[in-house]
């Protein structure tokens, strides 16, 4: 995994691939050209305000694909700790592994346009207050103005 400090607004989002709890391997950059992308870095399962996080954006998955964007969880713990949040959550939403994290201690939301370029980034500070799927959807949205091709 890329390590969360070069993660910054204007970057190049870096093409690496994870596995994902269902058992395939996601890479960013097969969506770069198509999609734009939601990548939420969660802090480790049982983190609750990141599980509220995860519920949110799953049940908003779908207005937010709408806006030609792909919504992915970057989830750090081993693959079964990672299956057995997908299954209790019930999530649809693709949630891949990340065995060596990079987030230092922290969580962040990252929207990138469909050409991997970062539009925001939102780091979790102790309220651990994220943007709400409305508020990714209005900067989907936006995105879609500013590049409507």
């Amino acid at each position: 995994m890329v390590s969360i400090e070069l993660l910054k607004k204007g970057n190049i989002l870096p093409a690496f691939c994870l596995p994902a709890a269902s058992g395939e391997v996601v890479r960013l950059g097969e969506f770069r050209g198509r999609r734009n992308l939601v990548l939420f870095l969660t802090h480790p399962p049982g983190c609750n305000a990141c599980e509220q996080e995860l519920r949110e954006l799953d049940s908003a998955r779908g207005e937010l694909r709408k806006e030609e964007a792909e919504v992915l969880a970057v989830i750090p713990g081993s693959s079964a700790e990672v299956r057995e949040l997908k299954r209790r959550l019930s999530l649809s939403l693709p949630l891949l592994i990340d065995t060596a994290p990079a987030l230092n201690g922290g969580a962040a939301m990252v929207v990138t346009d469909r050409f991997g370029e970062i539009f925001t980034v939102t780091r979790t500070g102790k309220e651990h207050q994220l943007p709400t799927p409305a508020q990714i959807a209005e900067d989907l949205a936006f995105i879609g103005v500013q590049c409507p091709e």
